[in-house]
């Protein structure tokens, strides 16, 4: 699966589509969690949250931040872990801005 991830994302990456790019980096980060290759989920997790960036999206924002939280929890990297919570919780808040849905 890993493999497949990483070509969708690099696909999505030379049409510019960087929503669908923050996707796909954001399921291969998600499949090396599953398979305990933290270094590559935070890589890739980063590389998500640039392109969520580029695109704008919050919700990706979050999913990418929240996901750099837990690698670095599993990693018992508590203050990076706790530092990317906080930004996952500002992105939930524009998210919530976004949607005018209270959190």
């Amino acid at each position: 699966g890993v493999i497949y991830h990483r070509e969708a994302a690099n696909l999505h990456s030379k049409t510019k589509n960087f929503n669908s790019e923050a996707k796909c980096l954001c399921n291969l980060a998600f499949a090396y969690t599953q398979l305990k290759n933290y270094p590559s989920a935070s890589e890739s997790f980063k590389n998500a949250l640039s392109s969520a960036k580029s695109a704008d999206n919050h919700y990706l924002q979050f999913q990418a931040t929240e996901g750099l939280g837990a690698v670095h929890y599993q990693l018992e990297e508590h203050n990076e872990a706790i530092k990317y919570f906080n930004h996952a919780l500002v992105a939930l808040d524009s998210i919530q801005q976004d949607t005018g849905i209270a959190r």
